[in-house]
């Protein structure tokens, strides 16, 4: 589960997600993914890309 988007503010104690798995093999991939997946930055980024519309649309529009 998300709790946090790009360009959301966090502070250090915060949860950016939640991880649901059945074994501890598939939480521990799902935590390498998830950490190569964020980045941290001071600044909101400029440009928020649409992955939702991107997955959905096939990249069509």
């Amino acid at each position: 589960m998300v709790h946090k988007k790009i360009g959301d503010k966090v502070s250090a104690s915060e949860p950016l997600c939640t991880i649901h798995c059945h074994s501890d093999q598939q939480a521990a991939r799902a935590k390498t993914l998830l950490q190569e997946s964020y980045q941290i930055a001071d600044a909101a980024p400029a440009h928020k890309p649409s992955l939702v519309h991107r997955a959905i649309y096939k990249g069509e529009h």
